[in-house]
């Protein structure tokens, strides 16, 4: 019985990205989401892949290694954010992220992180 749910939960989990082709694999979300590196290592998931369908779905994570880490819109100024945001400068440091943007989008947005200069 517990074989069948398995296998069932496997076959949900994989008709929830649109299509079995858009999981790029484990180095590709990982490129863009360093932080899971560190959740597989502290054992809080156990792959890419789990993270992406516990997590990485619902917080509209990039899959395949594409990511606009970088690419910040106009009004999101990095330095600003990090200087309001100190833990996030230390998740930089630690590698969790690429950037602040990176954690904007993924965290901070969702946190209401202070993101203008004042």
């Amino acid at each position: 019985m517990k074989r069948i749910i398995l296998a069932i939960a496997a076959c949900i989990g994989l008709s929830s990205i649109a299509s079995a082709d858009q999981w790029y694999g484990d180095r590709a979300y990982i490129r863009c989401n360093p932080d899971v590196q560190r959740a597989i290592y502290d054992r809080r998931v156990t792959s890419a892949y789990d993270h992406y369908m516990r997590y990485g779905q619902s917080e509209n994570r990039v899959t395949d290694g594409r990511c606009s880490a970088y690419d910040a819109p106009y009004w999101f100024v990095e330095q600003c954010y990090l200087l309001r945001n100190p833990d996030v400068r230390s998740a930089l440091r630690g590698g969790d992220f690429l950037s602040g943007w990176h954690h904007y989008r993924v965290h901070g947005q969702y946190e209401n992180r202070a993101i203008e200069c004042k």
